[in-house]
């Protein structure tokens, strides 16, 4: 069997069982687990993701949310005593705990918006996605050492998570 006839029969049906409901693979966020390739909740875990959104939305910084989750004594899935700062965000940024998450397959181009159970409510994080903007803006307002200008700078916004477009120069 030719190796990219293999290659292509293994995207299109991990692209059908996205379609179907299924996990794309690899690891799952934190918060789920797979169970008969599909996400599930994790309780153990979506707990912490709870927390971490309702101290987010309560004025709680991320290191402080860090260092509760270290008191805690939570580790990270690999083992990790603290959550990196980094993790935390992506978390508060990742759509997949309200129940859904867009699969983009990079060989066909298609786009899928794929289904999960949601752990957190709508609400929450409509009001944590609003202080991260709120926040984005400021810091984005605050950088007066910016090289290039762009005309459209703060102007164009995207229409999804609200946050705004940047540019880029290559020299």
């Amino acid at each position: 069997m030719d190796t990219n006839y293999r290659r292509t029969r293994t995207i299109l049906g991990k692209l059908e069982r996205v379609k179907r409901g299924g996990w794309k693979g690899g690891d799952p966020p934190y918060g789920y687990q797979v169970i008969e390739k599909k996400l599930v909740e994790n309780p153990e875990e979506s707990k912490w993701i709870k927390f971490t959104y309702e101290s987010f939305r309560d004025g709680r910084s991320l290191k402080q949310i860090r260092s509760d989750l270290f008191l805690e004594g939570i580790k990270t899935r690999g083992g990790n005593d603290q959550f990196p700062i980094r993790s935390l965000k992506l978390i508060l940024r990742n759509s997949i705990y309200g129940g859904s998450w867009i699969y983009r397959c990079k060989e066909t181009k298609e786009v899928v918006e794929c289904y999960n159970p949601p752990i957190l409510d709508k609400n929450l994080i409509h009001d944590v996605r609003s202080k991260i903007n709120l926040r984005d803006r400021k810091y984005q307002e605050r950088q007066p050492n910016q090289k290039n200008f762009y005309l459209l700078q703060n102007l164009i916004e995207c229409g999804e998570c609200g946050s705004n477009y940047s540019g880029r120069s290559r020299r």
